[in-house]
């Protein structure tokens, strides 16, 4: 992630200097050519929110893998709750989007920051980054509630994840309404620095994030386990 960070950060500079050359679409995307930096830095800050919401569907799906392995009975029947069992990998998930995301937002900031010059742009590329965090955890909250009241949905995430993604990436591009394009997860936070942060988003997300993740810790109680 730092790594891809700093590649990524580090290649605003040459779109800023060929701006005129890409094609207007692309240019939409990112803002026009005026906020060229700042759009291009915004969009990453969604791309790299991409990458890391991968790991955390997985890393609920490894619960299941889990659970059809027969390792969790065993654990189970000690001390160790099914609360406890849950939220011990929902907490690493949670955690590990939080620390992803800033690793690349330090990358992005410090290839930016180098390639340009501004040292500003590493403080704002970090934050931007970071912003992004609620909503993945809008996704990480769905899979836990999905593997926890029905474990054979759970590939309903991908799709709610694949929908997102789509209209975040495409959804200007193609002129779809504001209606349409607010159903995506990723859409509510807003690209900084290119637009402003909606701490009020941030805080929904956070709350609709921590509400899915108490929803499957009810029904991850009151299920049966696959058990031997």
């Amino acid at each position: 992630m730092l790594i891809a960070g700093i590649v990524f950060g580090a290649f605003v500079q040459p779109m800023a200097e060929n701006a005129d050359g890409m094609p207007p679409e692309v240019l939409a995307v990112m803002g026009g050519t005026d906020s060229l930096v700042s759009g291009y830095i915004g969009f990453m800050s969604i791309n790299f929110a991409v990458m890391v919401a991968v790991f955390v569907l997985l890393a609920v799906q490894s619960l299941r893998g889990e659970e059809q392995a027969m390792r969790a009975e065993p654990i189970l029947a000690t001390s160790v709750s099914r609360s406890q069992w849950l939220l011990s990998w929902t907490a690493i998930a949670g955690l590990g989007t939080l620390w992803l995301l800033a690793v690349a937002g330090i990358g992005i900031g410090l290839g930016a920051a180098v390639a340009t010059g501004d040292g500003e742009l590493f403080g704002q590329a970090l934050l931007g980054q970071f912003a992004q965090t609620p909503a993945v955890w809008v996704l990480l909250g769905l899979a836990v509630a999905l593997y926890s009241w029905a474990p054979r949905a759970l590939g309903f995430v991908w799709v709610v994840f694949v929908y997102s993604t789509v209209l975040s990436f495409f959804g200007d591009m193609l002129q779809l309404s504001g209606v349409i394009l607010s159903t995506s997860v990723f859409r509510h936070i807003g690209q900084y620095p290119a637009e402003d942060i909606s701490w009020a988003g941030f805080a929904v997300l956070t709350l609709i994030a921590g509400a899915l993740t108490a929803l499957g810790i009810v029904g991850f109680r009151r299920r049966d386990l696959v058990t031997a």
